[in-house]
């Protein structure tokens, strides 16, 4: 998974609005810590304390994106199918994470699953992102970066 593939585009300035930014940079240390996962693996598996890591920050990164963002795009009629899509991910994702965590990982489950958050990851950078840069107020894009919110267990 390559970090600098994701945050980067050539279209668009999105990410100089600090709330997709904080987003985009979540997004780059995720894949970071994925690829140490995926390395670990490959060797005996990580650390109990590795993946609980890697989860926290899922659920961070959850969280924060659903209350803030996902909740902005989807007041518009046009984003809430993709919205509702895109939570169903994260929580399919973060379920199928936490089982391999808590049943142990084989090398093919942990990349396919991986795999699963990486092309999440290249659909919001890439096409959620720019469009949430340009259809949203200044109002929109302030609340969007301060939100509440719980994640699901």
């Amino acid at each position: 998974m390559c970090v600098q593939c994701v945050g980067m585009c050539a279209y668009c300035d999105c990410r100089s609005l600090p709330a997709i930014s904080r987003l985009s940079r979540d997004h780059a240390d995720i894949l970071e810590l994925a690829d140490e996962l995926t390395l670990l693996v490959n060797v005996g598996g990580p650390s109990d304390a590795t993946f609980d890591r890697f989860l926290a920050m899922l659920r961070e990164h959850g969280r924060r994106e659903e209350a803030g963002l996902f909740a902005e795009l989807s007041l518009d009629e046009a984003f809430a199918d993709a919205m509702r899509a895109l939570r169903v991910e994260h929580r399919t994702i973060y379920r199928v994470l936490r089982l391999l965590r808590r049943n142990g990982t084989d090398a093919h489950t942990l990349r396919s699953a991986l795999g699963s958050l990486f092309r999440h990851i290249l659909r919001e950078e890439r096409g959620l992102f720019p469009p949430a840069a340009i259809m949203l107020s200044t109002e929109a894009l302030e609340r969007a970066d301060t939100p509440g919110g719980r994640w699901p267990d």
